[in-house]
């Protein structure tokens, strides 16, 4: 991005990515654990559908993920923010609205919870 478009960006707290970062590996760690235990069962609880929807889940976490920690690197290690352009700051509520509704499917509908146990 130009300089001028970082300029005229939205600050992001470090904190912030550093929570949505653990938050994500956390996820993923879960919906492989899911996926795993879904392919060892030979007459699976979960439909085909539901199985899709985790797969989907996994990859949305996954690019959240990459975002989160693409704007890490630009945060220096005596900085509590970072600024981010305007497309970058879409992008990251796009993907973070889209982990969102995702996994509030997965409980609402196919009573899927990621919360741990």
């Amino acid at each position: 991005m130009s300089k001028q478009n970082k300029r005229d960006g939205v600050l992001m707290r470090g904190q912030t990515l550093k929570d949505w970062d653990r938050l994500l590996d956390k996820e993923a760690i879960r919906i492989r654990v899911l996926i795993k235990n879904y392919a060892r069962e030979e007459n699976g609880v979960m439909a085909d559908k539901s199985f899709d929807i985790l797969c989907d889940y996994l990859a949305m976490c996954n690019q959240m993920r990459i975002l989160v920690q693409a704007f890490l690197e630009d945060l220096h290690h005596n900085e509590i923010s970072v600024r981010i352009s305007p497309v970058e700051h879409m992008a990251y509520k796009t993907l973070a609205k889209s982990v969102e509704v995702i996994r509030d499917r997965l409980r609402n509908e196919y009573h899927i919870s990621m919360e741990p146990i």
